[in-house]
């Protein structure tokens, strides 16, 4: 129960918290951009057994970056989530980069120059 709990603090609570904490800032100075994390668990493909939290977590994030673009693009502020399907990490099951598979560091640079 922890586990899940500490998910949706993390992923919806701090998202979320965060967003408010820098929009008012963006909004003066009619420009800034956020950058979230959302996850192929919750978009692409169906989520792992035991990961529905997990995934059901990151579909908030994505979603809530859509709306967050819709609302704020006239203002300067650009909005979008990224959903990295497969990354090389230390946490996942494949740690070793391949073409199909980026690293952490391949995948922020591809994010970045987009």
């Amino acid at each position: 129960a922890q586990l899940l709990n500490n998910l949706i603090k993390v992923n919806v609570e701090g998202t979320t918290k965060v967003t408010h904490a820098v929009l008012p800032v963006m909004i003066k100075k009619k420009k800034g951009a956020i950058v979230n994390i959302g996850s192929g668990a919750a978009i692409v493909i169906p989520s792992d057994p035991l990961y529905a939290v997990y995934a059901a977590t990151k579909a908030y994030i994505d979603q809530f970056s859509r709306c967050l673009y819709v609302e704020y693009k006239g203002m300067g502020i650009d909005v979008q989530c990224q959903v990295p399907l497969y990354v090389a990490t230390k946490m996942a099951s494949i740690k070793k980069s391949s073409f199909f598979v980026p690293s952490t560091d391949g995948y922020a640079r591809a994010g970045i120059r987009h």
